[in-house]
């Protein structure tokens, strides 16, 4: 009986190392089989090589039976939103010319930021892209197009193109 299980144990080993999670069989009379005696029908074929195991230290080396699939690339880090600094959302200008400059936190990971600013057009009542930009800084001057509302957004870019999420925007308006 001992040696039985051994010999299952064996098996069951042999067939773990070899990566094989198929179960191990057994014979009619519930027993396993030895690693030269089949446990289907009367086959004498070896179910395992009667080669020693390889030990635990050194597992061997096996081909697998199917080609392995290409690791999935890994995500590209997120990057967060960055914080709007000037000016204000809701503020006022009264001045001309129209040079407005934006300003906005450093992100982590950000090499360059993504700009954009639209304008309120009157007449079709609707927010028009008016300038948009890829800034090195975080910074961005322009000269706004008229007397009316705009506002502003910006978002990050890391090194491998991938642009975060952009930052709300905030409004400002030109009464001149």
């Amino acid at each position: 009986m001992a040696s039985s299980v051994r010999s299952a144990v064996a098996i069951a080993c042999a067939l773990l190392i070899a990566g094989c999670n198929q179960p191990v069989p057994t014979t009619a009379g519930g027993t396993s089989p030895t690693p030269t005696q089949s446990a289907y029908a009367s086959e004498t074929a070896p179910l395992v090589s009667e080669t020693p195991a390889a030990t635990p230290t050194s597992p061997p080396t096996s081909t697998p039976t199917s080609a392995a699939s290409p690791p999935s690339p890994m995500p590209a880090p997120t990057l967060a939103a960055p914080v709007l600094i000037s000016p204000p959302d809701g503020t006022v200008f009264g001045k001309f010319p129209r040079i407005t400059t934006c300003q906005w936190s450093a992100v982590v990971g950000a090499i360059k930021y993504q700009f954009q600013a639209e304008f309120w057009e009157l007449n079709q009542k609707q927010w028009v892209k008016r300038y948009s930009a890829d800034v090195p800084a975080t910074t961005y001057t322009f000269d706004f197009v008229g007397k009316q509302p705009g506002r502003w957004r910006v978002a990050g870019v890391d090194g491998g193109g991938h642009v975060g999420p952009f930052s709300g925007w905030w409004g400002f308006v030109y009464t001149v």
